[in-house]
Formats: structure tokens, C-alpha cells, sequence
């Protein structure tokens, strides 16, 4: 991490002073000081330019700013290992946007249900023999794909997306399924719902895969395994 602190970085810091300000005060001790950084760092706040004026307000020494850049360095690579987190908080999953890269925004995604009039008798697994948890699909996080478009994409079983555009179901999801033949060609998705809603649809959704083979893994296993 390059450490570079402008005149004009000190003179327009806006947020940064008010966190400098609730984070950081005189009489800390250096222990506290470092947890105090990783707690920015795990929120991903920390900058380089608040461990300057940490160094500078704190007067500390070459070893000590040392310590701080490696803190930083490390709650960075933490946060650059997830692909996505939810937040329980706010009902939603939160994606990391180094973690993704967009390969459609023209999909058209609808929801369906795991009954045999919208699958086959099987209801309890997928086309790829994926045993769902009937009791809560949701868990499970599974989505349907049209064939060509799944291949045109580069995707198979097993492999997550990130989904957007379609409101409270947006997310990553996992590719357990195939929509039938007469959807040939087209760029869809379903979404695998609960038997009580029957309705949803949305054009110009949003697909994004993983960048790295670490950020499909970590997609992958915030996934729940098959029932």
C-alpha cells in the first residue's frame, strides 16, 4: 500500500475527518489504536489517507506505521476473498464488485415453482439431479437457465451468478436447472420460489459471474447444500 498524503487530501477529507474524529482520540494506546483500524478495514473505510493522519496524529514511528499498513493490507484481503455476504440487517445480499464481472443485462427472468405441471414428475430434483429441500427452496438458492444461453455464457451445473433487476430476489444464485425446450434461444432465467407465489417477471436483468476461480468458490459456498 502506497502511502501519498496531499495538501489538498488533508484540506478535503469530509467523512474521513468525521470518522477520524468517532474512531480516534487523544490518549489511545497503540492496541487500540490498531483495533480501531481494523474495525475500518473490516467495514472496507480505511484508506490510506486515514492511516496518514493517524501516523500524524499520533506521532508514531516507522515500526508503528509499519503495523498499520500491514493491518490494513490484511483486512483487505479478507475482504477481497467474499464474493458476497448477506446482510440480515437490511434483508439483502451485499456484492463485492471486484468479486463479479457482468456478462448480460438483457435477460428475462421469471419464477417457478417445483410441481409437475412446471417441471416433470420428479419435483424433488433438478435436470441436474439436484435433491431439493421441498420444506424451503429458498435456502437452497437455485435457478433455472435456458440450455443455449448457458452455454453461450460459459456455465454448467453447479456454477453461481449474481442476479440484479429483480428486486428482493436479487442475489446469487446457483444454476441446478434448465428451462424447457420451447424457451430455445432465448436469454431467460427462473428462479426457483415457493408453490405459494406464482407471479413474477423481469426484463433487462442483470447476470455476473465471478472473476476469480477464490470468488466462485466462496460464491459456492454461501450456498446451502442440497437436502
Amino acid at each position: 500500500m502506497k502511502l501519498i498524503l496531499t495538501e489538498q487530501q488533508l484540506t478535503t477529507l469530509l467523512c474521513e475527518e468525521a470518522l477520524m474524529e468517532s474512531m480516534f482520540h487523544k490518549g489511545m494506546s497503540f492496541s487500540e489504536i490498531l483495533s480501531a483500524v481494523k474495525t475500518l478495514g473490516k467495514k472496507g473505510l480505511l484508506t490510506a489517507s486515514i492511516i496518514m493522519n493517524i501516523v500524524l496524529m499520533f506521532g508514531l514511528n516507522n515500526a508503528q506505521k509499519m503495523a498499520l499498513e500491514n493491518v490494513a493490507k490484511v483486512e483487505q484481503a479478507i475482504e477481497n476473498k467474499k464474493s458476497c455476504e448477506f446482510n440480515a440487517d437490511e434483508g439483502k445480499w451485499e456484492k463485492n464488485p471486484a468479486a463479479w464481472s457482468e456478462v448480460s443485462n438483457d435477460a428475462l427472468a421469471t419464477v417457478y415453482n417445483a410441481v409437475p405441471s412446471q417441471c416433470n414428475n420428479d419435483v424433488l430434483h433438478t435436470a441436474s439431479m439436484f435433491k431439493l429441500n421441498l420444506g424451503d427452496v429458498l435456502s437452497q438458492r437455485v435457478i433455472a437457465m435456458e440450455r443455449t444461453f448457458m452455454k453461450e455464457l460459459g456455465l454448467k451445473y453447479g456454477d453461481v451468478v449474481y442476479v440484479e433487476g429483480t428486486g428482493k430476489w436479487d442475489g446469487p444464485w446457483q444454476i441446478q436447472d434448465t428451462m424447457n425446450k420451447r424457451f430455445a434461444g432465448m436469454h431467460k432465467i427462473d428462479i426457483l420460489v415457493p408453490r405459494n407465489i406464482k407471479t413474477g417477471k423481469w426484463n433487462g436483468v442483470k447476470i455476473s459471474i465471478p472473476t476469480s476461480e477464490q470468488f466462485k468458490e466462496h460464491a459456492k459456498s454461501m450456498m446451502a447444500p442440497s437436502a
